[in-house]
């Protein structure tokens, strides 16, 4: 996943959409559940003004919807190994 490389999972298409925005419209929770695990920004708006909850509504995902809802999942604390 280009995540682990370092891929701003906050990058705006030409359109003003998110990757969260993106996979919000597509009902896809499992992407949604990564990108909260990954310091997504919730609350950036599309040049529309809306937010990925907002597109998530609208498209009737409502499970993707309260995902959304919840926040971000709090920060992964990784143990260094040797």
């Amino acid at each position: 996943m280009l995540i682990n490389y370092g891929a701003d999972v906050n990058a705006k298409n030409n359109e003003g959409r998110t990757p969260l925005m993106v996979v919000a419209y597509m009902g896809r929770e499992e992407i949604v559940k990564l990108l909260l695990a990954n310091s997504v920004n919730v609350e950036l708006k599309d040049n529309l003004g809306r937010t990925a909850f907002a597109i998530a509504r609208s498209n009737r995902k409502n499970v993707v919807a309260e995902l959304i809802a919840e926040g971000p999942a709090p920060p992964v604390k990784r143990q260094r190994t040797r």
